[in-house]
């Protein structure tokens, strides 16, 4: 499974950043539930999450050397452990085809109006493939560099912003109900910090006898931050108008005065949500390709990137291209399906994997 490919705990977490900032600036669905507070739903999301990261972390531990397709398998047994190894790959092939759908969206919305979503999604597939066929190993080098100019160019946007802002409009405070504040929490830990568990995937690249712990929690902080500097930009600058927008992280780059300095960042801004979007596909691509190997026994994941990545771009046609379409998709039914594979799914390994343990143990001590 080509295990000489490897990454550096730093390039691991690296990929960690870019994954889920693919997510947050193109996500939106937050802010159609809580609003004005839903920069404070990265906090919340985060606690909530913080125990799953710390299952996979476990995972990892309990299993090294293993990705998520072999610890699955360790655990239940070559049949059944199949069976949900196969789940997984459903899983991030549906992931892998809402973030294909999300550029094609952003693109046809944006830049070039009018070309059919198809043509977009396929384009972005082959580059993927491309980008893969000479392994993980150099995307993980290019990870750092896209997460640092990423993490600039938010900054440089949100200090633009800062002039025209109204921090008014994050008053009044706590006005939503609880039931509110739960969905929109459940909405942050399955989308996105629940899409982490595809890094288990990754688990036999990190270069051995190194420790994941500290990369999974500065990488979730990281995280935390950049979510929460893109909540508060998007308040401050469009107020009540924000739940009418369905890309509220790139329309505010296009109301800034257009006479000042460095201020028209739109096409730089869309050039790093494009970056760190298509770098997600990527990794999704992989864990997929891989995952395929891993159940069907083949060495070498990269003879199914191509294909796979084709079949996924043509299956974007199964659903609906409407922004709002995809809005209430994602606040309604993703979550409770990104749930399912990113907490119950590992629980559940977990519990398994420690009553065999206690089972073991118990016939050792009573033969």
């Amino acid at each position: 499974m080509n295990r000489e490919e490897s990454i550096s705990p730093f390039q691991f977490g690296a990929i960690k950043i870019c994954f889920l900032l693919g997510t947050i600036l193109h996500s939106t669905y937050i802010s159609h539930v809580t609003g004005s507070e839903s920069w404070m739903i990265a906090f919340t999301g985060a606690i909530a999450f913080l125990p799953f990261l710390l299952l996979y972390l476990w995972l990892s531990r309990r299993f090294p050397g293993m990705d998520l397709f072999e610890i699955t398998e360790a655990v239940f047994g070559a049949g059944l452990g199949r069976i949900i190894s196969i789940l997984y790959l459903s899983f991030f092939g549906t992931m892998a085809v809402s973030n294909l759908i999300s550029i094609g969206v952003f693109t046809t919305g944006f830049y070039i109006q009018g070309t059919p979503t198809l043509i977009i999604t396929l384009t972005i597939a082959l580059a993927a493939t491309y980008v893969l066929r000479k392994g993980i190993e150099p995307l993980a080098r290019l990870m750092p560099m896209i997460v640092i100019l990423t993490f600039g160019v938010v900054l440089i946007n949100f200090l633009q912003a800062l002039p025209n802002a109204n921090f008014n409009h994050m008053l009044p405070m706590f006005q939503r109900t609880p039931l509110e504040y739960l969905q929109s929490t459940h909405i942050a830990v399955a989308i996105p910090y629940g899409e982490s568990l595809l890094m288990l995937v990754l688990l036999p690249n990190v270069r051995k006898g190194t420790d994941i712990k500290k990369p999974l929690l500065v990488s979730l902080a990281a995280t935390v931050f950049i979510m929460v500097l893109v909540h508060v930009r998007e308040v401050i600058s469009l107020g009540s108008l924000l739940t009418y927008i369905t890309f509220p992280s790139y329309e505010i780059t296009r109301m800034m005065d257009v006479n000042a300095v460095f201020a028209r960042t739109e096409s730089l801004y869309g050039m790093a949500i494009m970056s760190v979007s298509f770098f997600k596909v990527c990794i999704v691509l992989y864990g997929v390709a891989r995952g395929i190997a891993q159940i069907t026994r083949v060495k070498d994941y990269r003879p199914f990137t191509l294909p796979v990545a084709i079949y996924l771009a043509i299956y974007t046609i199964a659903f609906q291209y409407s922004p709002y379409n995809n809005i209430e998709w994602n606040i309604r039914v993703t979550p409770i399906i990104w749930s399912t594979f990113e907490c119950l799914l590992p629980a559940g390994t977990a519990l398994w994997a420690i009553l065999q343990s206690l089972i073991r143990r118990r016939k050792a001590a009573y033969p």
